[in-house]
């Protein structure tokens, strides 16, 4: 094996050692190692080259940090960091990448402690291209002020995954280039300022709000704008968006935020949609959501919008599902399709949603699907 080429040596290793995403596999420092520790040869190839160093976590062993900080050289750097407080090994960790913050391009932060944010993640990366930023019991987190998270200077990052963080400070977020946006169990965002975000990244490809907590005082909406095309949008998902008021965070105005958030945007080729909206007991007629792709002064509703009218037409079957006090439209799960999409609602009545959905199933898009069926579960 040895007397292969280079390049293909390099390959077989790289393979071994990284996902096709090039993340690190979990035995990575085993394998590593283990590579290294069969020849002088073998140990010599990986020496020399910079990319088997760049994936460094805080678990690592300091020794390894060190060598992987002087062996990558100017090559990108992809960097994990799990909380430790008060662990001396991670300070030398950050100590050391810090010195080489602009080779950054990728941070991944598992329940970080915020002291350690504030001293090492408050500068800008200018190669960043990909954060995933995931806490535990962030309502357990010092009170010690937002964070300004790479000093809101987000300009190349394409990938934002945020889960279970409410001291993040997006008002001062500048990014242009997101493709993928998903947070998920965050409070306190400004809805202005999520609007502007998503109406400033017209790139995205996937965009994934679910279970975040609104702040009540947020600052006021601009005027109406014409919706933003978001042409490269495949996946939306709007899911339990809310602002919460009190000690107990008792969440009002369920609607507002998914209804603002979408009537900003048209998405013509989304491929996967999610939208939960609730609704008062005295709801009736047809839903009317005003962001889709017919222009004023008309009031298309849902099922107006192409690519939902599309799933329609391709769908074998769909799925309602009666069950107070949620009611639920979507394509089979159990038939492979090429668009899918799933439409909640909460707290609206039964009779109601019967209603709509012969409505819409009349006005179902296109020639019929032959062997189309409607399934329908009405729980008492």
């Amino acid at each position: 094996m040895s007397k292969l080429p280079v390049e293909l040596m390099q390959r077989i290793f790289h393979t071994t050692l990284f996902w096709d995403s090039g993340e690190r596999y979990g035995e990575y420092m085993t394998t590593f190692l283990a590579l290294r520790s069969v020849s002088e040869a073998w140990r010599d190839l990986i020496n020399k080259t910079p990319t088997f160093w760049t994936h460094l976590s805080s678990e690592d062993h300091p020794s390894f940090i060190s060598k992987a900080f002087e062996i990558s050289g100017s090559c990108p750097l992809h960097l994990t960091y799990t909380g430790h407080s008060g662990d001396g090994f991670v300070f030398g960790f950050f100590d050391q990448a810090l010195a080489r913050l602009h080779c950054w391009e990728s941070v991944s932060l598992h329940d970080p402690d915020l002291s350690d944010l504030q001293k090492y993640f408050t500068h800008p990366a200018p190669r960043l291209k990909k954060i995933h930023l995931a806490a535990m019991d962030w309502w357990e987190s010092p009170g010690s002020g937002y964070l300004s998270l790479f000093g809101g200077s987000w300009e190349s990052v394409e990938v934002v995954h945020v889960s279970d963080f409410g001291e993040l400070d997006w008002s001062g977020v500048q990014c242009r280039s997101l493709r993928i946006l998903e947070i998920d169990s965050c409070a306190n965002i400004d809805l202005a300022v999520m609007i502007g975000m998503i109406r400033e990244n017209q790139h995205l490809e996937v965009l994934k709000l679910r279970s975040l907590n609104f702040a009540p005082q947020s600052s006021l909406l601009p005027p109406a704008r014409p919706p933003i095309v978001l042409p490269h949008l495949r996946a939306l998902t709007l899911f339990h968006l809310y602002f919460r008021v009190g000690p107990d965070f008792d969440p009002i105005d369920q609607d507002f935020p998914a209804l603002q958030i979408s009537r900003n945007i048209r998405f013509p080729h989304c491929t996967d949609f999610l939208l939960s909206l609730s609704g008062p007991e005295g709801m009736t007629g047809r839903i009317d959501l005003e962001y889709l792709t017919t222009p004023p002064p008309s009031s298309p509703d849902v099922f107006s919008l192409a690519s939902l009218a599309d799933a329609l037409s391709a769908a074998d079957s769909l799925v309602v599902s009666i069950d107070s006090p949620n009611s639920t439209l979507k394509t089979n799960d159990a038939v492979l399709q090429r668009i899918r999409f799933c439409i909640s609602l909460r707290d609206a009545p039964p009779s109601f949603f019967r209603s709509w959905v012969g409505d819409v199933v009349a006005r179902k898009p296109g020639e019929p699907h032959p062997e189309m069926r409607l399934l329908v579960s009405i729980e008492p």
